[in-house]
């Protein structure tokens, strides 16, 4: 089978990928039936697979499935169920924290003690009855009863992502998909890729990535290269693009959580090991919101740990938004050549400041 080409199989994905700021995800939350505002939580990957995640009417009850049930729920799961207002378009959503604490207690009291006795049925669900519009109740009488007081969901803290993409694959590989579309633009423009040891054997829309970013440790230019963690950090990099020589041109840390030390752990032992060309290296972090992101990075690049090896180095921020209209451009058939010209020469990597050196 050729590969060749898997690098475009993997930007023309893009073409088919559709997506929705933050801001408009809410405005669907808020302006529409309880039961499509549940599908939009699921489609988006807004509500997470190890989450329960109901829509509860006029009946005042629902049923969740004690083996699905059983199977995701983890120490961080949530209960969430959107229930109608006197206005069908103007819907609530409500929200449980501490989930699998409580759905525990539901096993104990409820399901141990004989709840399924005489059900017709074994599909195995278990009811909740509202017994006020934020009350839920579990149990029969001839059981113990289980209450969950929901919290009404604060929309600012269940959308923390800026984008949310309608493909499924993308919106729950959302890092990875960043990583892959990333490589895979590296050898669009003529670069070969790596991805990181954890990342590079995984697939993508059905391609692996390993057949678009074909690099190795041992085909990176690694001046100092000596074994230790200074090369385990490099090897974790998410994307890094060489020339046919193996002499680095761009490394990427794809970074929606914000650890901004470890990116920088990373970046600082890839330049050190790089030794004098280290400086010629564009060292790019993606990032969801450059407000936010930008004058934090800025603090910690200038603080005492970084600064004397970054103060001639190219620490750059790209954020998603502008890759997202290179990749647009890109669909849009414009010149390669322009296109990566774009790409290093504009507004699109922020450059960020080392001006204040630390004694």
């Amino acid at each position: 089978m050729d590969e060749t080409n898997n690098h475009e199989i993997i930007l023309n994905k893009f073409n088919n990928l559709s997506y929705y700021e933050g801001s408009t995800i809410k405005d669907k939350i808020l302006n529409n039936s309880h039961k499509e505002v549940r599908k939009l939580l699921n489609n988006y990957n807004i509500v997470k697979p190890w989450d329960t995640n109901r829509a509860c009417g006029k009946s005042n009850y629902f049923d969740i499935a004690e083996l699905k049930t059983n199977n995701i729920i983890r120490p961080n799961s949530k209960l969430v169920v959107t229930r109608p207002t006197s206005d069908p378009e103007k819907p609530v959503v409500y929200v449980y924290q501490n989930w699998q604490d409580k759905y525990q207690e539901i096993k104990e009291k409820i399901l141990d003690r004989g709840y399924y006795e005489g059900f017709q049925s074994d599909s195995k669900k278990i009811k909740g009855w509202f017994e006020e519009e934020n009350v839920l109740r579990f149990g029969t009488l001839k059981t113990d009863s289980v209450y969950v007081e929901f919290e009404l969901a604060n929309l600012n803290s269940l959308i923390k992502q800026k984008y949310y993409f309608v493909d499924k694959e993308t919106a729950q590989q959302l890092h990875l998909s960043y990583q892959g579309q990333i490589s895979a633009l590296g050898v669009y423009f003529g670069f070969n890729s790596k991805l990181a040891k954890g990342e590079k054997n995984q697939s993508l829309y059905g391609i692996n990535l390993n057949s678009v970013a074909c690099l190795t440790m041992k085909d990176i230019d690694l001046i100092n290269l000596i074994e230790g963690k200074s090369k385990e950090q490099v090897d974790l990099i998410d994307v890094i693009w060489t020339n046919k020589k193996g002499k680095i041109i761009v490394a990427f840390e794809v970074e929606l959580k914000r650890v901004w030390k470890d990116v920088l752990l990373k970046f600082q032992a890839l330049k050190l090991l790089c030794g004098d060309y280290g400086k010629d290296i564009y060292f790019v972090i993606v990032g969801n919101d450059p407000n936010t992101d930008y004058p934090v990075i800025c603090e910690w690049v200038n603080s005492i740990n970084f600064n004397r090896d970054f103060q001639d180095a190219k620490i750059k921020y790209l954020s998603v938004q502008k890759l997202i209209e290179i990749l647009t451009k890109r669909d849009k058939q414009k010149s390669k050549h322009l296109l990566l010209e774009e790409f290093f020469d504009s507004d699109a990597l922020l450059d960020i400041n080392t001006n204040t050196i630390y004694m």
